[in-house]
This record gives C-alpha cells, structure tokens and sequence, in this order.
C-alpha cells in the first residue's frame, strides 16, 4: 500500500486541519495498493471546504483514469 498524496505530490507540506495554535497535521490520508499506480492521477486536498467553514478537515480526493 502507498499513500496516494505521497505518491504524488511528493515532499509537498500541506495539511487536512489546523490546531488552534495553527498547527497542521495531515489526519486525512487515501492508501492505495500499488498496482493502482499507473493509473492515480492527482491527489489532493480540497481546502475551500475548511476556510469556508463547511468542515473542521479539508476533504482529499483521489483521481483514476
């Protein structure tokens, strides 16, 4: 298994939720098996979500194809 956003965006520092010391953490993770590889086409995190108050966590995402 790979972490997808790893696998993707490499040594990117970006996080899912913030502390109230502001803080990042990166609680929220897509693992993939690594026959799936060949065909991830982006992982990332959707942080309107959060900054907009809609979620506590910015959600991620997983393309295929």
């Amino acid at each position: 298994m790979s972490d997808a956003f790893r696998f993707v965006n490499q040594d990117v520092e970006e996080y899912s939720w913030y502390s109230h010391q502001k803080n990042g953490y990166r609680y929220d993770h897509i693992y993939i098996d690594n026959s799936l590889k060949p065909i991830v086409k982006n992982c990332f995190y959707n942080h309107s979500w959060r900054v907009e108050k809609l979620s506590d966590h910015s959600p991620m995402f997983l393309e295929l194809g």
